[in-house]
């Protein structure tokens, strides 16, 4: 089941974590969806990013694919967006 709707997902979201000085990768977070517009994707990557803080992750930066979804998402983490 999609995270945002009541049908099966279609999309999914993976977020991930590297090490930058190891070779330590991790999956922290798997989100299956139907349809996901760019603010709602901020929010989750924001919320993933803070619960990554409070375990003592330090992110220091995101990569992210040229889709358009994932580009209204990631202008949102730049200031100004």
């Amino acid at each position: 089941m999609a995270c945002n709707n009541e049908e099966a997902g279609t999309s999914a979201y993976v977020f991930m974590i590297q090490g930058i000085f190891s070779s330590f990768k991790e999956v922290v977070h798997i989100m299956p969806v139907k349809k996901i517009d760019g603010e709602k994707l901020f929010a989750f990557g924001e919320k993933t990013i803070v619960e990554l803080a409070g375990i003592r992750f330090k992110v220091i930066g995101i990569v992210s694919d040229n889709k358009s979804i994932n580009r209204k998402a990631m202008s949102n983490f730049s200031v100004p967006p």
